[in-house]
Parts: structure tokens; C-alpha cells; sequence
């Protein structure tokens, strides 16, 4: 049988589903962290969820390396045919078992971890390293052939809700920092903390939607959407939707940065547009929803000014994310640069 290296958009979507079902595990495991009692155990039903999202993902992927490179193959041919993105998943997956076998062990020689110290375990800093190379393979491969949009979205939201997650313990969806009173000149410890949740969660949420800058010209439509709808919901299970009124106002907020962003004629770099203009709506709308539900603690200064500052950030995560340009050519027509590096390999040689 030949070897082929097509990939259909239901392979690239099948494999960003299946990402974020496993992100779905991760979140079940950290509410049963923080609010079922006596859990001194790694086998554990939200343990399963977990780990059978991981090798159903790990097992899809292997099966379309087999049907690339053909049934009689090879592994080598396998591995071969699969697209450079999912070769990278895959490297993922070896790191994440690596991580489950480890946490396994911490567990067993340590007990269950309860709070704060359980985000910075560091066998669960390898499961986030090996998950995040498998959650992104599906949306890179997509993007690069400029494919399913559905499965770039999926994919780019698998990777912000698992980032969002090891950063819950600022996170502005399980806890509307904005609420708490602020009175100048006293203790502002909680406003710290809230400032750092929303510059996190920006990051979170705006750069597995940058990873793909290399690769289309513009944002995907309804990625953002769809990244704020998973960290929003699943930062909010946390907290067990003590607060779903932030939440519903940074989904419609996303929402309507991505029909405006889709609409406005911005042709001299939209990436750095969106990258401005989406922290501005979605933490406009969250903390719109936080007054209204909850009331407004921070002064004006405060919350208007982490909005500019957090659209701040996102335009500098856009700047920094722009691919390299090819060399200006100089007046010969040789690009800059050229006759120096044609120098330097001649005296290597």
C-alpha cells in the first residue's frame, strides 16, 4: 500500500475534540482536589476521565500514522507520513506518560496534594508540558494547510483551558477579584492578585490563538470565542459557578470582538488588531458582569486601567508572535546580509 500524507479536516477536528475532552478530565480532577474530602488516592474516576481522554488522543494518532504510511509500513513509514505537528503531539504524549507514571509514584510515596501546592507539583508540570504539545498539534496541522477552522478553535481552546487551569489560583473567572472593595492607601493585596489574574488569563487566552500567526494570514474567526467559552466555563467550575454572571459577560464579549474583528477593514497587520482589541471586549463584558451580579469594589482607575493594560499586553503578544520578514534586498539586488553569510560559510569551509 502507498504511503499518503493527507490528512482530512475530520482527523485534524476528531484529535482537537478529543484534546479537550482530556482538558475536560484535567478540571474534574481539580474540583475533586478541592471539594471531595478523604481523596488520598491516583485511581480515582475523574483520574479515568483524565487519562482515557489522553489514550484515546494518543491512540487516534497512531492509527492515522498507520493509515498514511500504510498497514504494511511500518512504524517507520508511520511515523513518517504523519505531519510535522503531530509528530510533536506524539513527542507530547511520551511526556505525558512519562508525567502519569511519575504522578502515580508522587502519589503513592506522598499523598494527595489539596490546594495551590497540586498546580505546582512538578510531576503535573510534566503532564501540562506533554498535554500542551498534544492539545496544539491538531491546530497547527490544520493551520498550516489552512484547513478546519472548527478544529483550530478546538484545539487552540484545549490548550488556553489547560494553561488557565495551572493558573487558577488567580483566575478571574473562578474568583471576580474586581468585587472585592478597594480602599486607597489600605492593604491591596487583592487587587495585585486581581491584576495578575487578568494579565494571566489574557495570555491564556490569546496566545494558543497566536501560535497559528505563522500560518494564517488573519485570526480565525470564532477562535476567540470559542478559547473564552472553554477557560471562562471551566475557570468557573472551581468555584462551582458561584459567579456566572463575569462569565456570560466575557463570552458575549468575545463574541462580539469576533464579528467586529471579522468585519472591520483592518489591512496593515490584523493580528496586531485583534491581539489590542479582544482583551478590550472580553474584560469589558466580565467585569460589566461582575457590577451587575456582584457590584463593582474597584475604583475607576483600577478597572478601566486593566482593561488598557491587558490590551497592552495583547498587542505586545501579537508584535512579538510576528514571523520574521525575509531580508530587505540592497541595491544589487542581493539581500542584506547575503555577502556576509556567503563570507562566513566560505571561511568555514
Amino acid at each position: 500500500m502507498g504511503m499518503s500524507t493527507v490528512v482530512k479536516d475530520r482527523d485534524h477536528v476528531a484529535v482537537a475534540a478529543l484534546s479537550l475532552i482530556t482538558v475536560g478530565g484535567v478540571y474534574l480532577d481539580g474540583w475533586a482536589h478541592v471539594n471531595v474530602r478523604g481523596l488520598e488516592t491516583f485511581f480515582t474516576p475523574w483520574h479515568a476521565v483524565l487519562y482515557s481522554g489522553f489514550v484515546v488522543t494518543a491512540a487516534y494518532l497512531v492509527v492515522l500514522g498507520v493509515r498514511l504510511g500504510g498497514r504494511a509500513g511500518g512504524p517507520q513509514a508511520w511515523w513518517h507520513a504523519l505531519p510535522k505537528a503531530y509528530k510533536v503531539g506524539l513527542a507530547g504524549v511520551a511526556t505525558f506518560a512519562v508525567g502519569g507514571a511519575g504522578d502515580m509514584l508522587w502519589h503513592t510515596l506522598f499523598g494527595v496534594e489539596k490546594g495551590v501546592d497540586a498546580l505546582l507539583s512538578p510531576t503535573h508540570l510534566v503532564l501540562l508540558v506533554g498535554g500542551m504539545l498534544l492539545f496544539s498539534s491538531a491546530g497547527v496541522a490544520a493551520a498550516r494547510v489552512n484547513g478546519s477552522r472548527v478544529a483550530i478553535a478546538l484545539s487552540a481552546a484545549a490548550v488556553g483551558a489547560a494553561a488557565a487551569f495551572f493558573m487558577s489560583y488567580l483566575d478571574v473567572f473562578r474568583q471576580p477579584w474586581a468585587r472585592l472593595p478597594f480602599v486607597p492607601n489600605t492593604d491591596d493585596t487583592y487587587v495585585i492578585f486581581g491584576v495578575g489574574g487578568y494579565l494571566l488569563d489574557t495570555a491564556a487566552i490569546l496566545v494558543p490563538i497566536l501560535l497559528m500567526r505563522r500560518h494564517l494570514p488573519r485570526p480565525p474567526r470564532g477562535a476567540l470565542s470559542v478559547v473564552v467559552f472553554a477557560v471562562a466555563v471551566g475557570g468557573g467550575a472551581n468555584s462551582e459557578y458561584a459567579y456566572p454572571a463575569p462569565i456570560v459577560g466575557a463570552v458575549v464579549g468575545a463574541v462580539v470582538a469576533d464579528v467586529l474583528l471579522g468585519i472591520v477593514p483592518w489591512r496593515r497587520d490584523p493580528w496586531l488588531l485583534f491581539g489590542f482589541a479582544a482583551p478590550v471586549f472580553v474584560w469589558s463584558g466580565q467585569l460589566l458582569g461582575t457590577a451587575y451580579a456582584n457590584g463593582m469594589g474597584w475604583t475607576r482607575e483600577l478597572w478601566a486601567g486593566v482593561v488598557v493594560l491587558c490590551a497592552l499586553g495583547g498587542w505586545a503578544l501579537a508584535a512579538v508572535s510576528r514571523p520574521a520578514e525575509p531580508p530587505v534586498a540592497r541595491d544589487g539586488g542581493e539581500p542584506r546580509g547575503g555577502a556576509e553569510q556567503r563570507e562566513s560559510a566560505t571561511m568555514a569551509g
